[in-house]
C-alpha cells in the first residue's frame, strides 16, 4: 500500500526523459496529494543528441516536460557524466546519491527496474540500492529494454494524467525518431497496465524495497 500524502519523492532518471516515462503520471498522483518531487538526472545526453539540435538541447526539453508534470525547477538535480559510462564513474554516482539522501532524506525512490538491460540505467538502480537501503525503493519500467519485469505494484491513473505525460514527452523533439516517445505508443503502454487491473490507465512498478514503519 502506497501512501500518496504529503512524501519526499525522489526520481532517478539517467537520461533526460526516463523519468517523465516510467513515472510520469504517479508523480502528477504524488503532487495532487502535496508531496514534494525532486527529480534528479545524471547527464545532458551530448553525445546522443544529433544535428540540427544543439548538445544540450535535451536538457532544454527535459525543463518543458519536467514542467508540464508538475516539478519544480528548483527541484531539478543536474550532473553530467557522459552517455554509456556511468560504470566507470560508479563511486562519484554513489557518493552523488549519498548527498542526495542526506539534503532530501526521501521517503520513496524512483529508478529502472533490476532487469533494465542498458548500462547507464542498471549502474544508477544498482547504486541508488546501495545508497537509499533504508528507503522504500520502486523500478519503473521501459519496456524496450527488458526481457522480463517483476509487476508488483500498480498505480491507476486517469486519462487527464496519461494525456498530460504524454504531452509532457512530446517536448523531447530532439528524441522524436525514437517510437516509444509517441502519444499513441505511450497511452498503450498506460492501457495494457490498466487492463491489467480492469481500470482503463496505469502504471507498474518493480518493488525493489519497501519500507513501512509502525507509529
Amino acid at each position: 500500500m502506497i501512501n500518496f500524502k504529503n512524501k519526499k519523492i525522489l526520481v532517478l532518471s539517467p537520461h533526460p526523459e526516463d523519468g517523465e516515462i516510467g513515472c510520469g503520471a504517479t508523480i502528477q498522483k504524488f503532487l495532487k496529494n502535496g508531496s514534494k518531487c525532486w527529480y534528479a538526472v545524471f547527464t545532458k545526453a551530448e553525445k546522443s543528441t544529433k544535428p540540427p539540435f544543439k548538445p544540450d538541447e535535451q536538457v532544454r526539453e527535459m525543463y518543458k516536460s519536467t514542467s508540464i508534470i508538475g516539478f519544480k525547477k528548483s527541484n531539478l538535480i543536474e550532473k553530467n557524466w557522459p552517455v554509456r559510462t556511468f560504470s566507470y564513474h560508479r563511486q562519484e554516482i554513489l557518493d552523488h546519491m549519498l548527498n542526495l539522501k542526506k539534503k532530501i532524506n526521501p521517503d520513496i525512490v524512483f529508478c529502472h527496474s533490476t532487469h533494465d538491460t542498458h548500462q547507464d540505467h542498471i549502474t544508477i538502480t544498482n547504486e541508488a540500492i546501495r545508497a537509499f537501503k533504508k528507503c522504500t525503493i520502486l523500478g519503473y519500467e521501459l519496456p524496450w529494454n527488458l526481457f522480463k519485469f517483476n509487476s508488483h505494484l500498480y498505480v491507476e491513473t486517469n486519462i487527464q494524467s496519461a494525456n498530460r505525460k504524454a504531452m509532457a514527452l512530446s517536448n523531447y523533439k530532439s528524441r522524436s525518431y525514437r517510437p516509444y516517445l509517441s502519444k499513441k505508443k505511450i497511452l498503450e503502454v498506460m492501457g495494457y497496465r490498466g487492463l491489467q487491473i480492469e481500470k482503463d490507465y496505469a502504471e507498474c512498478f518493480e518493488v525493489i524495497r519497501q519500507i513501512s514503519y509502525l507509529k
